[in-house]
């Protein structure tokens, strides 16, 4: 039986810099590889893969896939400097120069965006986006069983909440709505009486009744009284799922009101009518209601801003899909489940923090050659610090991989 031996083999690196002209020429110039009969689009994010399809030299592919994974972590932390950096590197004195932050309009600055994504799908959904959306949109990216991209506009606040899974409504649409907001369950019938007596007086008003879960009796109640044609009350669930959890005080900020909670010594079958929420109109779609409100919610979303600065990145996403939602202003992306989709859903999202970024940071124009790029205005240590970054892994002199013989 032959015995494996494991040794240190010594490579050496030859003018790296010629291939990593090369590789950024590439680059910088490509749309696709065609990879094992795959068309396999070129992206900042995949460039360390990429790198051994140009070079030859094994100390070369080694060096320049830990320069191309530095780039890819500069651009997760600043977003938007790749395409320039790329660019950069290709020149052999690497000089640019930058301006001071430059006023333009929130156009421009989706053009800036799309500019550094070469994906034609996502020109043509960020050409739409400009033409029909406004300032500061937030945009979102789903995936649905559709034939085609499909985007959607909303201009009210939407809050995920749920109408019981058992409950059947008659419409999509309600007009004239209250809310009675429960922080826990509504477990007796009983406790619904007034609320139940309030709804009968007033068939012109639709009621719901906002909580955690319902008793199958209070649930059988409701849903007879509705069915009926007697009353107008429907019952509505947060807490359903991770991004609900945090649905009635999202609620709250866009309807007013003050929910019941048994920690305040506060009794359903006793509540206060000043204590509920109100919006002229509501839309119930899937897991969400879109809420024309009757109060600014400016201060929650501000408060919510604050804390996805704060938080880690999981808590984060959740935070920034409450957020969007809550402020109206959004564009919804509805991508197909096919595969070919993935990367336009990829560019979507790198498209969007650009955006983003710019929006927050500001714009400046950097200058190489004759070539002009609009950047988010960074410092201008951040280029310089990776550039630095780049030429240290360049004097990388051995490579020392790792070998088996028999």
């Amino acid at each position: 039986m032959e015995k494996k031996i494991s040794f240190t083999d010594v490579v050496r690196p030859e003018n790296v810099r010629k291939d990593l002209i090369k590789c950024c020429e590439v680059f910088s110039n490509t749309s696709s590889f065609l990879i094992e009969d795959k068309n396999v689009p070129v992206n900042i994010w995949n460039t360390p893969d990429l790198v051994k399809y140009i070079c030859k030299n094994e100390a070369n592919k080694a060096i320049l896939r830990n320069v191309f994974q530095n780039i890819c972590n500069y651009e997760k932390k600043y977003t938007g400097i790749s395409k320039l950096v790329l660019f950069l590197l290709a020149q052999e004195d690497m000089a640019y120069a930058g301006s001071s932050r430059i006023r333009t309009n929130s156009r421009n600055l989706i053009n800036f965006a799309v500019e550094q994504i070469d994906c034609q799908t996502t020109k043509e959904l960020f050409g739409t986006i400009k033409q029909y959306g406004n300032p500061q949109l937030s945009v979102s990216v789903q995936r649905t069983p559709n034939d085609r991209p499909i985007i959607k506009f909303v201009s009210n606040p939407s809050v995920r909440l749920r109408v019981h899974p058992k409950f059947t409504l008659h419409e999509g649409e309600t007009k004239n709505n209250k809310f009675l907001m429960i922080n826990g369950a509504a477990s007796k019938p009983s406790e619904l009486m007034k609320l139940m007596n309030l709804s009968f007086e007033n068939k012109d008003t639709t009621y719901f009744v906002v909580c955690r879960s319902f008793n199958d009796d209070v649930l059988f109640m409701i849903k007879e009284n509705y069915d009926r044609s007697i009353t107008n009350v429907i019952p509505v669930e947060f807490g359903f799922d991770v991004d609900s959890i945090n649905s009635l005080p999202d609620l709250v900020s866009t309807v007013g009101g003050l929910p019941l909670s048994s920690e305040l010594g506060d009794t359903v079958s006793a509540f206060d009518e000043n204590r509920l929420g109100y919006s002229e109109k509501v839309k119930f779609s899937g897991a969400m209601f879109t809420i024309v409100p009757s109060k600014n919610n400016a201060e929650h979303v501000k408060n919510l801003l604050k804390s996805i600065d704060e938080a880690e990145d999981a808590k984060r996403q959740l935070l920034s899909k409450r957020m969007i939602n809550l402020r109206g202003n959004s564009c919804n992306i509805f991508l197909p489940m096919q595969s070919k989709y993935d990367q336009v859903e990829i560019n979507i999202r790198y498209a969007t923090k650009i955006f983003t970024e710019m929006c927050r940071m500001g714009v400046q124009s950097m200058t190489v050659g004759k070539k002009k790029f609009y950047v988010p205005d960074y410092s201008d240590t951040i280029i310089r610090s990776l550039i630095d970054d780049i030429e240290n892994l360049m004097k990388t002199e051995v490579y020392l991989p790792r070998r088996n013989r028999t």
